[in-house]
């Protein structure tokens, strides 16, 4: 007795659906991973720009701005930490 949905034609579709699954998982998983890289060179930039003001001797006696300028590069750099610590567990996934 022939019960729809057990044929060949109904394998080859569920082949296809998971395959399509599959190939928009891992754009998303590539998508999530070109975000963070992003973000990482964001943080590295800010975290140079941020350097900068603190060794720019105009800046020397304006120890409020200093201060300041300390408190965000070190939010900055632990921001960036994380980051980069999250995309280092997502490339050990994606060569699993």
């Amino acid at each position: 007795m022939f019960r729809p949905g057990t044929g060949p034609a109904e394998s080859e579709m569920s082949d296809k659906k998971m395959r399509i699954q599959t190939r928009e998982a891992r754009k998303q998983f590539d998508r999530k991973i070109e975000k963070i890289e992003n973000e990482i060179e964001l943080k590295e930039k800010e975290i140079k720009n941020l350097t900068a003001v603190l060794h720019d001797p105009a800046h020397s006696s304006n120890f409020e701005l200093l201060h300041e300028t300390m408190q965000k590069l070190d939010a900055v750099k632990k921001t960036n930490e994380e980051l980069v610590g999250e995309w280092g567990k997502l490339q050990e996934k994606m060569e699993e």
